[in-house]
């Protein structure tokens, strides 16, 4: 089961703040309903719901997933243009040093 296999272990903070909530809620859903010994609270969640609940949360994984990638997309970009700034900063920093003979 994705939920317990991927995504069970994730803490709300681990995420960016405009995921967290979503999140929360998601899991909230997972931990609704008591299980049977031979199960999890998740499995037992998910036992319980209508198809419509189902389809909703699924909706919301995938959200969250492409929000998450998003995320981690630009973070990706600014820390490259960041790093290209530094680059040249420092190599302009080195320009400027006299070199001594």
């Amino acid at each position: 089961m994705a939920w317990l296999e991927h995504l069970d272990m994730i803490s709300p903070c681990e995420l960016p703040g405009n995921l967290r909530q979503d999140f929360i809620e998601l899991r909230k859903a997972m931990y609704t309903r008591n299980p049977l010994p031979s199960e999890t609270a998740p499995q037992a969640s998910i036992r319980k719901m209508s198809s419509n609940e189902a389809a909703v949360h699924a909706h919301t994984i995938i959200l969250l997933y492409s929000r998450l990638v998003l995320h981690e997309s630009v973070s990706k970009q600014l820390s490259a243009k960041e790093g290209a700034k530094s680059v040249t900063k420092s190599r302009e920093l080195a320009d400027s040093v006299p070199m001594v003979n």
